[in-house]
């Protein structure tokens, strides 16, 4: 049986939809949206198990060593972190405490500013040799992780 839009007569007619199918619907897509990223990431758990657990082996006996360590209050820890302009924070621990910290700035290298205005002359040329610059690192290591 048809059902009008609207109150109005205005002679368009729709077909009854359950709500229940739709819903239905959307909800097998999103599990077979769910089984396939559960298939495929089995498939890669799979595929790099062996060398996972070794990881996994070698990090749980790092942590052990640290801890022991730990205990005897003898832990002396080098960590350095990349920042993401490039700079390598090295920071040294003694016994929990920080020691010593210092940043490892790249190298940088001059390039024109493309956000900064280009001088003109009184005729209207521009004046490149008098435009902004600013520094940006030689080597961007987000470019050579991800570019």
């Amino acid at each position: 049986m048809a059902e009008f839009i609207s109150s109005r007569p205005t002679g368009l007619f729709m077909q009854p939809v359950s709500a229940t199918s739709s819903t239905t619907d959307k909800k097998q897509q999103n599990k077979a949206q769910q089984q396939d990223f559960k298939s495929l990431f089995r498939r890669l758990v799979e595929e790099r198990g062996d060398t996972l657990e070794e990881t996994l082996e070698k990090k749980d006996e790092v942590r052990k060593e640290l801890e022991a360590l730990q205990a005897q209050r003898q832990v002396t820890e080098i960590i350095r972190r990349i920042l993401p302009d490039g700079t390598i924070m090295v920071t040294h621990y003694e016994q929990g405490n920080i020691v010593d910290r210092y940043f490892k700035r790249p190298h940088y290298k001059e390039v024109p500013d493309p956000s900064a205005e280009i001088p003109r002359a009184s005729d209207g040329t521009r004046l490149t040799a008098q435009q902004k610059m600013k520094f940006v690192p030689k080597r961007a290591l987000l470019d050579d992780l991800f570019g």
